[in-house]
């Protein structure tokens, strides 16, 4: 999984290529590709406490930015376990 570095952040794209030229490497999900396949947001599991005291739950794989860092950014997935996957 790639979080990002950096809180309020603007995506501009994601580039997967070195990812996908990895041999051990079998898909790599962004926000875009959810969204081109017609699956959609995925909502994050956990709540997030805001200032004021309500709660909100982050997207997983935000497709036009970020909101605090270590938003999840994009997810590979490997032929074998422990797979380093550069994204």
């Amino acid at each position: 999984m790639r979080r990002s570095p950096h809180a309020h952040a603007r995506v501009t794209g994601i580039d997967a290529g070195s990812a996908l030229t990895s041999p051990d490497v079998l898909a790599v999900f962004t926000g875009e590709d959810l969204a081109r396949d017609g699956i959609g947001g995925v909502p994050c599991v956990s709540a997030v406490s805001n200032r004021d005291g309500s709660q909100s739950v982050p997207p997983l794989y935000p497709r036009d930015g970020t909101l605090q860092e270590g938003y999840s950014l994009a997810a590979g997935g490997g032929s074998a376990p422990g797979t380093v996957i550069p994204v």
